[in-house]
């Protein structure tokens, strides 16, 4: 919506010295606009507060300096665009890595027998309790986790090179008190903290060591 929008349901006779305001979304060809950059002029030469006094001149300025206010508005209306598309793409793509990495995890603990007892915290935590991180099966900063994983990346196990940053997301309720980071959940108010609803029980997230590549 443009200051335009608001301005003209109260100017239906067209813009007026009292209500003064273009429209910088469209051409200064328009009809509005054409009034409003003759008021100004009119204005600006009633005055007589400026030297120059030559109204062709006046108008000349005046249109060149709209001109360029309208291309930085049409650039920040087209900024404003992309950035909210990249946003958009940003989140389907960590959501799509997500449902990826849940069903991977699903289906590798599915199939090999020492890792069945851990199907059930993976469907707890869900695909939101998934990380978004996509990368690739590195040797130098990684190692995947069981012989049969499914087709796409493995399942890794991270070895953090720089202090890892907390989530923005909000955490997944109801799990054991060992899925969560002691130091966040002792930051948490007690309200906060009962709206998780942490389990008590600690859940031991060991992985047989011949699972470990």
């Amino acid at each position: 919506m443009t200051l335009l929008t608001l301005i003209e349901p109260y100017c239906s006779k067209g813009p007026t010295l009292e209500n003064f305001c273009f429209n910088l979304a469209a051409s200064l060809g328009t009809p509005w606009n054409k009034r409003t950059l003759e008021i100004f002029v009119e204005d600006f030469l009633d005055s007589k507060f400026y030297k120059c006094e030559d109204e062709k001149e006046v108008t000349k300025a005046a249109r060149t300096h709209l001109q360029t206010l309208c291309a930085a508005y049409r650039d920040q209306v087209k900024l404003k665009s992309d950035i909210t598309r990249a946003a958009k793409l940003s989140v389907d793509t960590r959501n799509r890595h997500r449902l990826n990495r849940y069903y991977r995890c699903l289906h590798t603990v599915r199939i090999e027998p020492g890792l069945h007892q851990h199907e059930q915290i993976i469907l707890e935590m869900g695909v939101d309790g998934m990380s978004s991180d996509e990368s690739g099966h590195e040797e130098d900063n990684s190692r995947g986790i069981g012989s049969c994983a499914s087709r796409g990346n493995w399942p890794l196990l991270r070895k953090e090179k720089v202090p890892a940053l907390f989530s923005k997301r909000h955490a997944i309720r109801s799990l054991p008190v060992t899925s969560y980071d002691a130091e966040w959940l002792m930051g948490l108010s007690d309200n906060a903290r009962a709206d998780l609803k942490v389990k008590d029980d600690p859940y031991d997230f060991t992985i047989p060591d011949e699972l470990v590549k």
